[in-house]
């Protein structure tokens, strides 16, 4: 029972948060005018449903462990599992990241205009002059964000350092609890519950 006990006690605090920070603000909050790339929300979801099997399937081995004793095999299986997931989680985070700010870059210069080019000059005069003014869209803005936050920090590791720790420009003007900050820190934060949990179930792995 003091296993049990024990057990249960580990999965307290990453289950709390997981529950509270992460599954309401991640499915609650519309990420739709933030999601540039089309596949943002997906891979959140992706990475919070599964985190989610991950500890029910540790809830449910916490119990067993009161009955049948402790599996220090199963224990090494765990934390094998929860350590590739999380390595695999932050992969995510920071590839999505990656392609919002390729795709930045790639939209900023694609409008920039060769005034040697003649073709280039009619387009922009058709575009910006000849047209009626087109009104700026969501993803406009969320371009133009991702945009300075490259621009005042060009350094490509301090920046994702920020921006997956405080959820960059998103967090502005609003409370990070249940915030839109979560399309970030959601990452970051199941990788450090699921290397927490990992480092848990290895350390029980040894017979003492």
């Amino acid at each position: 029972m003091e296993n049990n006990r024990k057990y249960f006690k580990a999965l307290f605090i990453p289950v709390y948060i997981f529950l509270v920070y992460i599954v309401i603000g991640t499915f609650v909050q519309d990420f739709s005018k933030i999601d540039i790339t089309g596949f943002g929300r997906t891979f959140l979801h992706i990475v919070v449903i599964i985190f989610g099997i991950l500890c029910i399937g540790c809830f449910i081995y916490a119990k067993l462990v009161s009955k049948e004793g402790v599996n220090y095999q199963i224990n090494k299986i765990i934390s094998a599992i929860l350590l590739i997931f999380a390595i695999t989680c932050m992969g995510l985070g920071i590839y999505l990241r990656f392609s919002e700010e390729k795709f930045t870059k790639e939209n900023f210069a694609d409008s920039k205009v060769n005034l040697n080019n003649v073709t280039d000059i009619k387009n922009y005069l058709k575009t910006y002059i000849e047209e009626p003014a087109k009104k700026q869209t969501s993803q406009d803005d969320r371009i133009e964000v991702i945009k300075n936050e490259i621009d005042k920090m060009p350094n490509t590791f301090l920046r994702y350092i920020i921006v997956f720790t405080t959820g960059g420009s998103l967090h502005i003007g609003r409370g990070l609890n249940f915030s839109r900050a979560n399309y970030y820190i959601t990452y970051t934060v199941i990788f450090f519950s699921s290397l927490y949990l990992a480092f848990f179930f290895w350390k029980n792995s040894k017979m003492k």
